[in-house]
């Protein structure tokens, strides 16, 4: 059985995503699953910094994957909307 850290490392999709710039982590329900072994086609992830970050690191992600780039809230959270159901939403890190 593979270890949690190497499936998401062999991710196609997670490879795109550390491959922007910034200090980004992968958050929420999709650890969760990874740790069960189920299949998620919702992503969460935040980003350090300041929020007008956020729209470009989803434009980022965006020209990386496709889709369409969605402002949730103005410089909080934004969304990559991908086919097949898939999303990635983007937040800003509020903690330390």
């Amino acid at each position: 059985m593979l270890s949690v850290e190497t499936r998401l490392k062999r991710n196609p999709l997670i490879k795109r995503i550390f491959s922007c710039r910034g200090e980004i982590y992968i958050v929420g329900g999709f650890i969760r699953d990874a740790l069960l072994e189920k299949r998620s086609n919702d992503i969460d992830v935040v980003v350090r910094g300041a929020g007008p970050r956020i729209l470009r690191l989803a434009e980022e992600i965006r020209a990386k994957t496709g889709g369409s780039v969605f402002e949730m809230k103005a410089d909080q959270t934004a969304r990559v909307v991908l086919g097949k159901g898939v999303t990635i939403d983007i937040s800003l890190l509020n903690a330390t």
